[in-house]
């Protein structure tokens, strides 16, 4: 009895330091754009190989199992594999990059199987999780805004191993991230929990957390990423005020510390737009344009919509199965959405389905249970995933991947976790 205690914490520590330790690396790891190609391609194969042995060996050393939830999402992503090999095997513009989407599908299950995998071994996993991660993320932050602030030349050296040439031109914070609103979107998971933190406990460090995300956000002059943070306040504050549990005695100042951070952000965003127009440009000429209709990557972005399902409704073949990733054609779309019905024809909607709007059912359920901290801030982080997948395909994207697939493993064992007892 003894032994097999000890075998199970030796485990579970052993799960923990994994779980750090493979964070530390998917957020930090450089993509080397100064060294291979501008846009970080080579960077993200090699970051994608090392993090897929990583995983491997976690769940290889461990000896997990693969329990019958995991086993649903494995035959999803295997009919991926599938129809990845199908589509390449049919295509007249068949190129080498188009087999290493195989990867891509091993990835997701992988990390979702870890999450699984965290979550069955560590108490309160999606707190630990999170804490974790926004650690890593606050630090994240605080290099990038250093970053701005530095010398050209320094700048330059540091931010060339992780970020685009352009970025670095025109001083765009993307902390560790080849793209800014890749850089925003996990920003913004720290900005929606250090504003719950913030409204539960009152301690200013979670306020002063939300305005140094949201600065650096505008620094990376992304509009995606101003209008997660938009989401992240407008979702965090309506079901914070109508479905929070708090008694009465602190029912006002806690509507105040509710008010502080959105007001503040307003008042902030007015007055750098007309007060900083310079230094954020290219942020609020795009927003401004947005206003108005469209600005250039809007109308691009709304071509590529058109274009894909113009691919996909071309032949039966397509609609079922897909085009295939056609990278040899140029064919690329920003949209999530629209990339997985090109590529992979019906079976995408149901890869879209599981990936996305099940995990958010699931997580709004537990909240609804629960009410913790942690299972709000993955309602809306999956909610801004969804939203920010209109102008981006971010869950294949570098160091995205794994936080956003590990945080559905770990949903869906607190999920089946949480049906077991409701059954007993």
């Amino acid at each position: 009895m003894l032994k097999e205690e000890f075998r199970k914490k030796r485990l579970r520590s052993f799960t923990l330091h994994s779980a750090v330790a493979i964070l530390f690396f998917n957020l930090f790891f450089p993509s080397f754009n100064n060294l291979f190609d501008p846009t970080g391609r080579m960077g993200f194969a090699i970051h994608s190989a090392l993090l897929l042995l990583l995983l491997t060996s976690y769940l290889l050393v461990s000896r997990r199992k693969i329990t019958a939830t995991v086993s649903i999402y494995l035959a999803v992503y295997m009919l991926m594999t599938i129809n990845i090999l199908y589509t390449s095997y049919i295509s007249n513009d068949l190129a080498v990059r188009d087999l290493f989407e195989i990867m891509r599908p091993t990835l997701f299950f992988l990390s979702l199987w870890f999450g699984y995998e965290f979550s069955r071994l560590i108490n309160d996993a999606d707190t630990l999780f999170l804490k974790i991660l926004c650690q890593f993320v606050l630090a994240i932050v605080i290099i990038s805004l250093i970053l701005y602030f530095s010398p050209k030349a320094i700048r330059e050296v540091v931010a060339s191993f992780y970020n685009k040439p352009t970025l670095i031109i025109m001083n765009r914070s993307a902390g560790t991230f080849v793209n800014p609103y890749d850089y925003a979107l996990i920003a913004s998971l720290l900005f929606t929990y250090s504003y719950i933190r913030f409204v539960n406990s009152g301690r200013k460090v979670y306020a002063v957390t939300c305005l140094l995300v949201a600065l650096t956000i505008a620094l990376s002059q992304s509009k995606i990423g101003f209008i997660l943070l938009v989401s992240s306040l407008f979702l965090t504050s309506t079901l914070l005020y109508f479905g929070g549990r708090h008694d009465g005695s602190s029912c006002l100042r806690r509507k105040i510390r509710l008010s502080f951070v959105p007001l503040t952000f307003i008042a902030l965003s007015s007055a750098g737009f007309f007060y900083f127009y310079d230094e954020i440009r290219y942020l609020a000429h795009g927003i401004t344009k947005l206003l108005e209709g469209g600005d250039k990557s809007t109308q691009i972005r709304a071509q590529q919509i058109a274009d894909g399902f113009s691919i996909w409704l071309s032949s039966i073949p397509h609609i079922l199965f897909g085009a295939g990733a056609m990278k040899s054609a140029g064919m690329y779309f920003e949209n999530l959405y629209v990339l997985y019905i090109v590529r992979y024809g019906l079976l995408g909607v149901i890869i879209l389905i599981f990936s996305l709007f099940v995990p958010l059912a699931m997580a709004f359920k537990l909240w609804i249970k629960e009410h913790t901290e942690a299972k709000l801030t993955a309602v809306i982080f999956i909610c801004n995933v969804i939203i920010s997948g209109i102008a981006n395909n971010n869950i294949d994207q570098m160091r995205i991947t794994l936080i956003y697939f590990m945080l559905v493993g770990i949903i869906m064992h607190q999920g089946k976790e949480r049906n077991y007892k409701c059954s007993r």
